[in-house]
Order: C-alpha cells, then sequence, then structure tokens
C-alpha cells in the first residue's frame, strides 16, 4: 500500500518555515518579548526580554519564581 505524502511534507515545510520566519522576527526585535503557557511558565523569552533589568532565563522559568 502506497500513499501520497506530498501534501503533508509541503505542509511541514511550510511550518517549518513560519516557525523559523517568527523566531527570527521575535528575535530581531528591539523590544522585549515573552510568551508563557496556559500555567504561566514562560516559553519563549527574546534577547531583549533577557537584557531586561532582573532578566530572564530561556523558555521553562516560571514568573513567580523570578520574584517581583
Amino acid at each position: 500500500v502506497t500513499e501520497n505524502v506530498t501534501a503533508q511534507r509541503l505542509a511541514e515545510a511550510e511550518r517549518q518555515y513560519l516557525a523559523a520566519r517568527l523566531d527570527t522576527t521575535l528575535e530581531s526585535m528591539s523590544d522585549g518579548f515573552c510568551l508563557v503557557d496556559p500555567t504561566w511558565r514562560f516559553v519563549f523569552v527574546n534577547g531583549a526580554a533577557e537584557r531586561w533589568p532582573g532578566g530572564f532565563s530561556r523558555a521553562g522559568t516560571s514568573p513567580a519564581s523570578l520574584g517581583g
């Protein structure tokens, strides 16, 4: 049994391209940007946000653990 996976491969290639483009855009911003998940854990922190006073580490840090 064969299956045509061309559409799936094209969709995956497009998804990877868009993810890379979004990452590049967010990293090139001069403003800090953080994205949190529903449990308030950071899933994305761009380089500008890492330079904020008090600092941020990369994804996986909880805002509550940073103090206030």
